[in-house]
């Protein structure tokens, strides 16, 4: 039922975009000087996009708890600046890598550190509590190991080294060099044949333990690793196999490509340079197809869901990549205005230097008088911002969200939308960790959930919503209340 739906859709589509179609979807000479004394009338549904200052923890987002970048979480998007700064670990204090190498040759003669016999090792680790603890006896530092972190003593002790032993250079393995000392005997290393986690419970430097310790040792190892599996999203990545049934039918990773093929608009596609490669390409048309499968067809009552040809939907992709693939392939077959946000996103001059995109027409774009701020490649009711959606606004009359392996809460793009119903739809590929996340916020079923099987990757769920809550124009939506703190910069027209 869904293929031949599917099918349908791709003829009509196919057939719909004429290059003449085209023309009208893409800047050209001619419809350049033609627009310049007039007004395109899908200009008055135009989305007002605002900036704004968002809270602390998006700032530092690169320094965040690892254990919410694991889960997918964090604290609440207004979190307060003194929260935000508790987060933040404790800098370390700097070393002064002369005075150290000095404290350590004098340790290294204290000690009477020399050559180990052949095939004889000590731990690296040792060594640097060896150091720390006599440094402490003689120099009153504090006896506190984490005042030279493990680095920074490796890089440090092998100049010592260098400078007391010279030619030839000191026997090295994984964690261990071969020296030795009055403090502590340098011995072999674990067997060849043994395990990581048997040379771990052996000890440090090799010494044996009865095999009940080695068997606690593992009941912890098993116990920590059940412990991390437990903190993951139950509903997170997994990988769809292909079936049998699929697999007799014919159907591969190639439909997407043909469809690119067959678009009047397939050349002007790839001369972007949109998609990187086959991966990317599948992942934005099966987004376009369960658009145009669920939201496009006509319910009941002979009207659209959603309707393509409507100049008053605006489609916000968020989470698009360096380049706005899927907003461009929707601003291509729809007369809707596409938006796309993500903190990767590359500008269109920079991105005509990089890959070498020849198009003296658009030599002007960003000068003339007109272009939006945000237009990308001359491509018409198109706009892409290198911003975060937390960090962007969208006023609208209606809009469609799509999320392709975003990184983000469902809850969190909704936040920042507001059309004049309240009410949004969303095609969504959800990834990695973020399956729980990508739900709609108030439990409803989605209106389909499935897997694509010319998707070129082994996450390709597909979910689509039609009535997903969003803030209200001119009234206190949920882009007001949860960011009622926030200050809001200059309006991007």
């Amino acid at each position: 039922m869904f293929d031949a739906e599917a099918k349908r859709q791709d003829r009509v589509w196919v057939t719909h975009l004429s290059l003449e179609t085209l023309a009208g979807f893409r800047e050209t000479p001619s419809t350049r000087a033609r627009a310049m004394g007039s007004r395109d009338e899908s200009d008055a549904f135009a989305p007002r996009v605002t900036f704004v200052r968002t809270a602390r923890r998006w700032e530092q987002n690169a320094r965040r708890a690892s254990t919410g970048a694991a889960s997918g979480g964090g604290e609440a998007v207004g979190a307060s600046d003194a929260g935000a700064a508790a987060a933040v670990p404790e800098r370390r204090p700097s070393v002064d890598g002369r005075k150290t190498v000095d404290e350590l040759e004098a340790w290294m003669r204290r000690t009477n550190l020399r050559r180990a016999p052949e095939a004889h090792y000590l731990d690296v680790e040792t060594l640097r509590h060896l150091f720390v603890a006599d440094r402490a006896a003689h120099a009153g530092e504090p006896a506190d190991a984490e005042r030279v972190p493990p680095n920074v003593f490796g890089s440090l002790f092998g100049i010592a080294c260098s400078k007391a032993f010279g030619a030839p250079r000191l026997a090295r393995r994984r964690g261990l060099i071969g020296v030795t000392c009055d403090a502590r005997a340098a011995v072999p290393p674990a067997s060849p044949g043994m395990t990581r986690r048997d040379a771990e419970a052996l000890g440090v430097n090799g010494h044996p333990v009865d095999d009940e310790s080695r068997r606690e040792s593992r009941r912890a190892a098993s116990a920590e690793a059940r412990a991390k599996k437990a903190l993951l999203d139950p509903a997170r990545s997994r990988n769809a196999e292909r079936s049998r049934a699929e697999l007799d039918s014919g159907r591969s990773y190639s439909r997407y490509v043909t469809e690119l093929l067959k678009l009047a608009c397939g050349p002007e596609l790839v001369r972007l340079r949109l998609f990187p490669d086959a991966k990317e390409l599948t992942e934005s048309f099966a987004a376009n197809n369960a658009a145009r499968s669920f939201l496009w067809s006509k319910n009941a009552a002979g009207r659209a869901r959603v309707d393509p040809a409507d100049a008053a939907v605006t489609c916000v992709a968020v989470g698009d990549g360096n380049t706005p693939r899927t907003a461009a392939l929707f601003a291509f077959l729809t007369r809707w205005h596409c938006v796309a946000v993500d903190p990767e996103m590359v500008e269109w001059r920079e991105w005509r230097k990089r890959r070498g995109v020849v198009d003296a027409d658009d030599d002007a774009d960003g000068d003339r008088p007109g272009v939006p701020t945000g237009a990308w490649g001359g491509v018409r009711r198109l706009r892409a911002f290198r911003k975060k959606i937390q960090e962007v606004r969208v006023e609208c009359e209606k809009a469609v969200l799509v999320l392709v392996h975003a990184h983000v809460s469902l809850a969190e793009c909704l936040a920042q939308v507001q059309t004049r119903s309240g009410r949004c739809s969303a095609v969504i590929l959800p990834c990695c960790n973020w399956y729980q996340k990508l739900r709609h916020p108030e439990g409803a079923p989605p209106l389909a959930e499935y897997d694509d099987g010319s998707v070129a990757s082994p996450q390709r769920t597909v979910r689509v919503f039609d009535d997903l809550p969003c803030g209200t124009l001119g009234g206190e939506g949920a882009c007001h209340r949860a960011w009622a703190s926030d200050v809001v910069c200059e309006t991007v027209r």
